[in-house]
């Protein structure tokens, strides 16, 4: 069993909820002025912690603070500034970062601020 099916089969099956993801774009113009626009939204199932608390996420040294975190799965597509929305709350995308262990790709762990 790998980390992939370990994931899938436990806190996915087990906790997974469904969120509406509205993917966005980023257009830069020729002035370097950024545009965000959001394309079509799809539900996705994802497993969510605590939308209430903050989490404190210490990274060298430095301390980071997001309004939410969710995992999906590996092959889910979800990119920074993409609008998650859980429970009639809209969330950004902050980071998305790929855990692995033994250099198998298992989820994606994603920081959300909330909007």
């Amino acid at each position: 069993m790998t980390i992939k099916t370990d994931f899938d089969s436990g806190p996915y099956n087990d906790f997974g909820v469904v969120v509406t993801r509205v993917p966005v774009t980023i257009d830069t113009g020729s002035t370097g002025q950024k545009t965000y626009n959001q394309t079509a939204s799809e539900e996705i199932t994802v497993v969510f912690m605590s939308p209430k608390k903050k989490y404190g996420l210490d990274k060298a040294g430095l301390t980071e603070v997001c309004d939410a975190k969710m995992f999906t799965k590996s092959d889910q597509t979800i990119n920074k500034y993409d609008q998650i929305i859980f429970s009639g709350r809209a969330y950004f995308v902050d980071k998305v970062r790929r855990r692995k262990f033994n250099g198998l790709l298992g989820f994606k762990s994603v920081l959300l601020f909330f909007v």
